[in-house]
């Protein structure tokens, strides 16, 4: 951390015109940097305790850190920032695969049933886009995931679905399920599984799989319209530059889902400094009431779980921040 604070003070007294750019705040690139240091830091001291959920939060994390990389590399960055970014990296890395056997001992079950999603990092195609027209969307009143249809289709998705006495072949995908994940008028947690979808199938390697859908909707313009319908309901999440406690994992997950694949609207200075806040200087994320927390999250959605850390921090929502203070990473780096 002390080498990336010694980085940023020499580029800020050496290259004025380099800091200025930064978005409103020319520490808001240091903040961030500083952030994605300590969660990388906090993970690779506690990988022993980190659940399925949690690791997936981390692989998204390491995908947008290597992009990262790949964009200073390109844009020919100061040194130090480059051996910065590539130590993160490393460290990410490491702790995602000295994890593995901890996730495994714990619940071999949903280990094996979800290891094709957390066995590597998430490398996503990313499109700039920036939304217009926000007055005319209309937020989805229907958040009622139906878990069990949705888990089938994400199953026939990974490879690991059994239909009558067979197991399916990874990167299935049958036309009720598209017609599932692409249903208007939903929200919440509802909409962020349907976008899920169409990240895993990218992740999984399925680039053809909706192929004989698209003469019906072109997935591109899918998510756009779940971007912007998620972008709008996450505005609303936010009052007075705050987000109520048990909302900050959806805000979490709609802002590193979207972002990860280019949706810049999520990339707001305000939002990146209440996203900071959110973390404790040890890295990791956290609620007052741990238990009541987890056990009203118990009751919703059971698609991704919530585990309990060291000293209340919680894994999926700890790997949630992490992966989104990535993803604001990514960004500013693409604006120096």
């Amino acid at each position: 951390m002390a080498a990336v604070k010694t980085y940023l003070a020499l580029v800020c007294l050496t290259q004025y015109c380099l800091c200025s750019t930064l978005p409103e705040n020319r520490f808001l690139f240091e903040k961030v940097l500083i952030g994605v240091e300590r969660a990388a830091k906090f993970f690779s001291e506690d990988y022993s305790d980190l659940n399925v959920d949690g690791l997936y939060g981390l692989r998204l994390a390491e995908g947008q850190i290597i992009e990262a990389v790949n964009e200073c590399e390109k844009k020919d960055c100061e040194e130090e920032l480059v051996d910065t970014l590539r130590r993160l990296k490393e460290i990410v890395s490491t702790t995602s695969f000295r994890s593995l056997p901890y996730l495994q001992e714990a619940d071999a079950d949903y280990y094996r049933r979800f290891l094709p999603v957390i066995d590597k990092p998430y490398l996503l195609e990313y499109t700039p886009h920036r939304f217009h027209k926000l007055d005319e969307v209309k937020i989805g009143t229907y958040d009622d995931y139906e878990e069990e249809y949705g888990d089938m289709c994400y199953a026939r998705l990974i490879g690991s679905y059994t239909e009558q006495g067979r197991k399916i072949p990874r990167c299935n995908a049958t036309n009720d399920c598209w017609h599932f994940m692409t249903k208007g008028n939903t929200g919440r947690y509802f909409i962020t599984h349907q976008l899920l979808y169409f990240v895993l199938a990218e992740h999984l390697g399925c680039p053809h799989v909706f192929d004989e859908f698209t003469n019906q909707t072109n997935p591109r313009e899918v998510l756009n319209r779940m971007c912007k319908n998620i972008y709008v309901e996450s505005t609303k999440l936010v009052e007075n530059g705050s987000v109520d406690e048990m909302d900050q994992d959806l805000f979490l997950e709609q802002t590193v889902l979207c972002g990860s694949l280019g949706y810049e609207d999520f990339q707001r200075p305000d939002w990146m400094r209440m996203v900071l806040k959110w973390q404790r200087r040890d890295g990791c994320f956290a609620m007052p009431l741990v238990a009541e927390y987890l056990e009203k999250e118990s009751t919703g959605r059971k698609l991704l779980r919530e585990a309990a850390m060291k000293d209340g921090c919680l894994a999926h929502k700890s790997g949630l921040g992490f992966s989104v203070l990535a993803t604001y990473l990514r960004y500013l780096v693409n604006t120096l």
